[in-house]
């Protein structure tokens, strides 16, 4: 399996970099972004858009920490390189 994490702050080009990867090898990658958000209206909604400038820490922790570790938990990760 292929796990991507989407923090919302990706380079544009990056999410349809990844669907060109996905169609050219056939395979879906596993998109875990920050916990009860689906979306970067909705980052913006429950974090501020601008988290990563008031509190990097907490930014880390929501947009990269936890959705990378949810990840490996979800699926069932015992290697990763």
């Amino acid at each position: 399996k292929i796990m991507v994490v989407d923090t919302f702050h990706l380079f544009d080009s990056t999410m349809p970099f990844l669907k060109d990867l996905e169609s050219k090898y056939g395979f879906t990658a596993e998109v875990f972004t920050p916990a009860g958000v689906d979306t970067k209206p909705d980052y913006d909604k429950k974090y501020g858009a601008d988290l990563w400038q008031v509190d990097i820490d907490e930014y880390d922790r929501v947009a990269k920490v936890e959705p990378f570790q949810r990840g490996l938990k979800t699926l069932n990760t015992d290697v990763m390189i």
